[in-house]
């Protein structure tokens, strides 16, 4: 090929903006056959040309990636859970062929939702500041636990201990678990300069216990909503008293016990059985009493037990037989006063963020139950240190807290309204808090602390038994004076 022709197809192309002049060197590189200097010449018109184009911009919507040491008993269906992915999307991400992953192995989590993002990074377990202290006469492993706000169980595991008994002198090594730090939201301090609650001004001779008392809330809510770091109080001191949600006595959960036979055909196995009921041999040993494995042709086996349940307005009342459950459920729900406040999709989008930002305070407890704080917490007491922030004083357990408030179906549901489940037991025994788009914050036994899910997971939809409003309708008209105030600002 002759230099000109050469010249004459760069001229044309449209792709390489250089001045032309330049190609003149590949004339001299073919006239000395020095090919070296040649193939060099064209990968510089080549970078050149990659180096002008603009590069592609990274859309806004692309997933976040973080994170994840695997743990003990991690699966990848069950992290994939966690995070509101699917586990193809996990292998893709990390290059996973198989399902194999090790404890210790570090996996990309690709997070496209902001709020699992955000949850995530606070729920870390948080290392507290390790102390030192020397055991005195007369103290035990439960005193100096109550002392440096942690457990007996975490005592004995970072100080390698087997058995309870300590000795005088012995030095021990004390992980104190941070508290949750205070909440800076403008919300929540223009709520409290609100005059939606009652003010009482501390007499002289009262204390935080008989005020608590007279007006039927608790002291902690109290705490909370006048940000009291001590429960002394001066007179003349003014303290806001939070709501306490209307407690209906009418309200009574209705459980019927629904019992599943089977008779034994020829060929059958308690293996057999069990599998196709899906339960297990040693639930159908317990429930049909049997000692061994050994069951005759014809022999009838209960095979499963189930719970119907209906929430009442009259425990007196009884259901007619040709009206079904749901239909009954659904006339409650339509009898029971809802909030006249209808909130837009705007303003749902801020209450869940209000809710989404309170609940990360508590993102560095880990779930343990009936925990009331030093590091642990269950679902119910998570939820009711939410609600006090807010100025809502709710009963400590699900089951209680199943009594209060308003009656809201599934497809009525708004941020804050709590979700209830069947977990355990003829009650309800779970708890969480609704955030749109059928997901909803809670604190999980199987992840060890705050996490997120979906209601429309099996596990939950199976025990999903109904959701209360407890959000009163002054801090709703509160939300939205906060919410214009926020707008001309």
């Amino acid at each position: 090929m002759s230099s000109p022709i050469l010249i004459e197809i760069f001229k044309n192309s449209k792709a390489v903006n250089i001045d032309i002049s330049c190609f003149f060197g590949i004339e001299k590189a073919l006239m000395k056959k020095n090919w070296l200097f040649f193939v060099f010449f064209i990968f510089f018109v080549f970078a050149h040309q990659v180096r002008a184009t603009p590069s592609t911009q990274i859309s806004n919507r692309s997933p976040r990636l973080i994170t994840y040491q695997v743990k003990k008993g991690d699966t990848l269906i069950k992290i994939a859970r966690k995070f509101g992915i699917s586990v193809r999307e996990i292998k893709k991400c990390n290059k996973i062929r198989g399902s194999i992953i090790r404890i210790g192995q570090v996996l990309k989590i690709p997070v496209k939702s902001p709020v699992y993002a955000e949850i995530y990074s606070t729920s870390q377990k948080v290392k507290g500041k390790i102390l030192f202290h020397i055991v005195k006469r007369g103290e035990s492993l439960y005193s100096i636990a109550r002392k440096y706000g942690t457990t007996v169980t975490m005592l004995k595991k970072l100080n390698h201990l087997r058995s309870s008994l300590i000795k005088p002198g012995q030095i021990l090594k004390i992980r104190k678990t941070p508290p949750p730090y205070k909440i800076e939201d403008p919300f929540l301090k223009f709520l409290v300069e609100s005059p939606f609650y009652k003010t009482h001004v501390v007499k002289k001779g009262e204390n935080i216990y008989k005020i608590a008392k007279k007006y039927g809330v608790s002291v902690i809510a109290i705490k909370t909503f006048n940000d009291l770091d001590t429960l002394r109080l001066s007179p003349g001191q003014v303290l806001k008293i939070p709501i306490k949600p209307p407690v209906n006595p009418k309200f009574k959960m209705r459980v019927r016990k629904k019992r599943i036979y089977y008779r034994v055909k020829k060929g059958d196995t308690l293996i057999k059985i069990a599998r196709k009921f899906g339960t297990s041999v040693r639930v159908l040993r317990s429930w049909n009493h049997l000692r061994g494995s050994l069951i005759r042709v014809g022999q009838k086996l209960l095979v499963k037990v189930s719970y119907d349940y209906a929430t009442l307005k009259n425990p007196v009342e009884k259901y007619n037989k040709k009206t079904s459950m749901k239909e009954k459920i659904q006339q409650d729900v339509l009898q029971s006063n809802f909030s006249p406040f209808v909130l837009t999709s705007e303003a749902r989008e801020e209450l869940k963020e209000k809710f989404i930002e309170i609940a990360k305070h508590y993102g560095i407890y880990r779930y343990k139950y009936g925990g009331n704080g030093n590091g642990y917490l269950d679902c119910s007491m998570f939820v009711k240190l939410v609600y006090n922030e807010l100025g809502i004083d709710l009963p400590r357990t699900a089951r209680e807290q199943f009594k209060v408030g308003k009656i809201v179906s599934k497809d009525q549901l708004m941020p804050g309204d709590l979700v209830f489940f069947m977990t355990r037991g003829r009650y309800p025994s779970h708890v969480g808090i609704y955030l749109g788009n059928n997901k909803f914050m809670h604190f999980s036994s199987s992840q060890k602390g705050l996490a997120i899910d979906s209601l429309n997971r099996p596990y939950f939809k199976k025990r999903f038994i109904g959701a209360r409003r407890v959000l009163d309708d002054r801090i709703l008209e509160c939300f939205y004076e906060y919410l214009k105030k926020k707008s001309s600002s």
